[in-house]
């Protein structure tokens, strides 16, 4: 779904989102004079508009998640002029106008075209800033960076491979393990506990492409020289990092996931598969799964996670001592 503000702005799919906005466009059709209950199985949406509004507002929504969709749906409850009801039910549970709601929302994400909503508050609905007596040097700090960032990303915008990347993520987990997570989800999985510090890095620097591989060293202000290294040595494909990580014919890339693979097979009655590069990528998201309960299995899932970020960190490694190193011997 697209929300407008004189321009399109494409927003993040999820259940949230998706939660938030149903309340809004119900409190935008629904006539402003009637009474309005809302039915929802999202706690997150009521929290977001219940408990947490004050809060939100008076810290300038600083660091808050959704931010803009909170706020748009505030205003469009707040321009009502009769009693809203709020009300949270129990999903999943046969509720009739729950079930609807799902079917609708399944509908809508399998739609080719999106839907393009308002995205204005009027001004007397539309606190701005943080109160000064709410702000911490850190929150401060923070409304600093963010503001910075968003100015860049307009300026510049993403780069696309960093875009991609998630995306190819996503795809790999729906493949491998029928799920489609957000990328929020992506980015916050590389903060997971089970990685260590260098495994954590490695993945922030493989998500946004920023290690210099393979077109990298294509830029029409590069010698010559420095091109040729765009090019695997060993097989003459261009080295990128998923070539790296999951296709060289140099030496160490397949004997490492195959002994990898032999190491979970001691610990695991459940098959192995070599990754790609985009379940590498996701691995925190990947959970291994009882075969009748389908509840996770949480000492293979933690042990598949560390064995498939330390092997390609470890691949990465020994690929960078033989190149720089070794002179690609």
């Amino acid at each position: 779904m697209s929300l407008s503000n004189g321009q399109h702005q494409k927003i993040e799919q999820s259940k949230q989102t998706g939660e938030l906005i149903a309340i809004k466009v119900a409190a935008e059709t629904a006539h402003e004079n009637e009474e309005l209950d809302v039915l929802t199985d999202s706690a997150y949406a009521l929290d977001s508009l219940l408990k947490n509004a004050k809060r939100h507002e008076d810290i300038g929504y600083i660091g808050i998640k959704n931010k803009n969709i909170i706020a748009n749906t505030l205003a469009s409850l707040r321009k009502r002029r009769n009693t809203i009801q709020m009300q949270w039910v129990e999903g999943h549970s046969g509720h009739e106008g729950n079930e609807n709601a799902n079917r609708l929302a399944k509908e809508g994400a399998e739609k080719d075209t999106p839907d393009h909503l308002d995205w204005s508050i009027p001004p007397t609905l539309c606190l701005t800033g943080a109160k000064l007596n709410q702000l911490t040097q850190s929150l401060a700090h923070q409304a600093v960076l963010t503001a910075k960032l968003e100015k860049e990303r307009e300026k510049y915008g993403l780069r696309p491979r960093t875009e991609a990347n998630p995306e190819k993520t996503k795809l790999s987990l729906e493949d491998d393990f029928g799920i489609s997570p957000t990328q929020h989800a992506i980015w916050r999985g590389i903060r997971n506990r089970d990685f260590s510090r260098k495994a954590r890095n490695f993945l922030w620097m493989v998500i946004h492409d920023a290690y210099m591989t393979g077109s990298h060293w294509l830029r029409p202000t590069f010698k010559e020289e420095l091109q040729e290294r765009a090019t695997c040595h060993h097989d003459g494909r261009l080295e990128t990092m998923e070539h790296i990580l999951t296709e060289c014919d140099s030496p160490g890339q397949a004997l490492i996931w195959e002994l990898v693979g032999s190491m979970w097979q001691r610990k695991s009655k459940k098959p192995w598969s070599k990754p790609s590069a985009g379940t590498i990528m996701g691995a925190s998201l990947g959970e291994v799964l009882h075969e009748t309960t389908q509840k996770r299995l949480t000492g293979e899932s933690r042990l598949r996670r560390i064995l498939i970020t330390e092997a390609a960190y470890l691949i990465w490694v020994l690929r960078c001592e033989r190149v720089i190193a070794n002179d690609n011997v």
